[in-house]
């Protein structure tokens, strides 16, 4: 039973470790011009922030979201996708993104701006999920934004950032296994089901 006990203890301690690796509260959402937005996804560890600007029109039953070009000043880039709740963001989905909501390439050496005609939708009383790569495509810090409109306008209601580089579900802070946790956990399992069979 202590053994149990122990091997339980193993797999909860590399569970709690690994869920240290989500960064909360990244993202910032404010207005700049008339109907005009920023977005802005900030690293703490690094010190830097890369930022959208977001047109905003909205209706008694929706908000719509347009990325805006015109004001935009080039710092670190950043690519933002609409998914939906719990889908995996890593870097393959941005990457494999034919037409991402607002791209901005890695500024160097030169800066390259991808201008998209999707268009983010969100209903009243709805919330939608954007999933971001920090840096620009073919950056593995990735994480999502949740954005939400109601009587008052749109509003950021939440975010978060994967710093384990290995993905993150959208709208939650699970992350996917390293192949270290991943393997202590297969090994803790393993003896469960070896204890098991031995005492039958």
């Amino acid at each position: 039973m202590k053994k149990l006990c122990f091997i339980f203890a193993l797999i909860l301690a590399a569970a709690a470790c690994h869920s240290s690796s989500v960064e909360w509260g990244v993202a910032s959402f404010w207005p700049t011009f008339d109907k005009l937005y920023g977005l802005g996804v900030q690293v703490p560890a690094y010190g830097a922030s890369a930022d959208a600007d977001i047109a905003v029109t909205t209706s008694p039953t929706q908000a719509i979201l347009k990325n805006n070009l015109e004001y935009y000043t080039i710092g670190y880039g950043i690519v933002l996708l609409q998914v939906d709740y719990n889908t995996l963001i890593d870097q393959d989905l941005l990457l494999n993104s034919s037409d991402p909501f607002f791209s901005t390439y890695p500024p160097y050496p030169a800066p390259q701006i991808r201008i998209s005609e999707t268009d983010v939708i969100i209903p009243l009383y709805e919330t939608v999920y954007l999933a971001f790569a920090w840096g620009g495509l073919g950056s593995d810090l990735c994480g999502w934004v949740a954005l939400t409109y109601d009587d008052t306008g749109v509003h950021l209601v939440g975010s978060a950032m994967d710093m384990t580089r290995q993905g993150i579900y959208a709208g939650t802070g699970i992350t996917v296994p390293e192949p270290s946790i991943a393997l202590l956990a297969l090994s803790g399992l393993s003896l469960l089901l070896l204890r098991r069979r031995c005492r039958k």
